[in-house]
């Protein structure tokens, strides 16, 4: 059962992400043993965090296996809130150029505030994104602090 779960005041563990964009999945390669047997990992288990605060949402994520779009998605059809700041990785160091172009023009339709990326998003596409995203992007790591 996928129950959203208030953890605090306006803090919400999302506990499912339904998959809009097949093309933003980020699942090759990634396996899990059932039955001694190797068979591909959807994610399915994969959770991210929602914070309402001053009628928008900022979402704040792992990995994105399932696809940042994805996550977005889930969380703005849930909350019909707009997006102030989306923190997490987003599996882009390997991603393809279409998986690319369609992150990216996702985010300008969407127009968070701002947008921190981390771990397995790859320097080299935050270096890229910095230069086509139009929201606020920054490079998060461990122990930065993050006014919201």
């Amino acid at each position: 059962m996928d129950v959203i779960t208030e953890i605090a005041e306006n803090v919400f563990i999302m506990p499912k992400i339904d998959i809009y964009n097949s093309i933003d999945t980020h699942l090759k390669g990634l396996n899990i043993k059932l039955n001694n047997n190797f068979i591909p990992d959807e994610f399915d288990d994969e959770l991210f965090l929602v914070i309402k605060q001053h009628e928008k949402i900022n979402i704040v994520t792992a990995c994105s296996h399932r696809g940042i779009t994805n996550i977005c998605t889930t969380a703005t059809e849930y909350f019909k809130l707009p997006v102030g700041l989306i923190l997490g990785g987003f599996h882009m160091k390997d991603c393809t150029t279409e998986q690319y172009v369609q992150i990216t023009h996702y985010f300008r339709i969407l127009q968070p505030e701002s947008i921190g990326v981390c771990h397995c998003t790859g320097i080299e596409k935050y270096a890229e994104m910095y230069y086509g995203c139009e929201a606020h992007l920054f490079y998060n790591f461990t122990g930065n602090e993050i006014n919201i």
